[in-house]
């Protein structure tokens, strides 16, 4: 029996066979879809001008690379997106860090008192941290370099010392 003569079927799937030549010109060929016959190079349909069958098999073949694609556009799109958050996180913790940092390092500089640095005497001194004060001002300066600053600072009793100021503390 010739497949025109089916005519109580109600699907066909005839892809990958190999089929070449006309299909039949009835009801059930006229409405199978292109994937139900991929695969079947030389099979022509009589209503169409070319074998559109050919054009199926390789518009399949795109439709896969496409969605390939898709899938790889996707998932470079999710790891740059998750990339993103984790250096925005990292950044944040970074920031947090750096401020607590400075600020209890401007605090162990204050040491609970009113001046902005630490004075420790190596030997008993006759001058009090005031007086030294007094005297670091732009005019007392004696030199400047890597150090610091160093000052000259003549004391009420008399007595000239040179003071040294040590780091980018900026003296009032």
């Amino acid at each position: 029996m010739a497949l025109a003569g089916l005519e109580n079927i109600v699907s066909l799937n005839i892809s990958h066979n190999n089929f070449t030549g006309y299909l039949p010109d009835n009801k059930l060929f006229r409405q199978l879809s292109e994937t139900e016959m991929a695969g079947n190079q030389g099979l022509c349909s009589k209503g169409r001008d070319s074998c559109f069958l050919r054009k199926a098999t390789s518009m399949s073949m795109s439709n896969n690379s496409k969605l390939k694609r898709s899938h790889r556009l996707k998932l470079v799109i999710a790891l740059l997106i998750t990339l993103t958050i984790a250096m925005a996180i990292f950044r944040a913790i970074a920031v947090f860090r750096a401020r607590k940092l400075m600020r209890d390092d401007c605090e162990s500089e204050m040491g609970g008192d009113s001046w902005p640095w630490h004075f420790t005497p190596f030997q008993k001194l006759n001058f009090s941290v005031e007086q030294v004060l007094k005297c670091l001002v732009e005019a007392n300066v004696i030199g400047k370099g890597c150090s610091g600053i160093v000052y000259r600072a003549e004391l009420e009793n008399g007595e000239v010392i040179a003071l040294r100021s040590c780091g980018q503390q900026q003296w009032l």
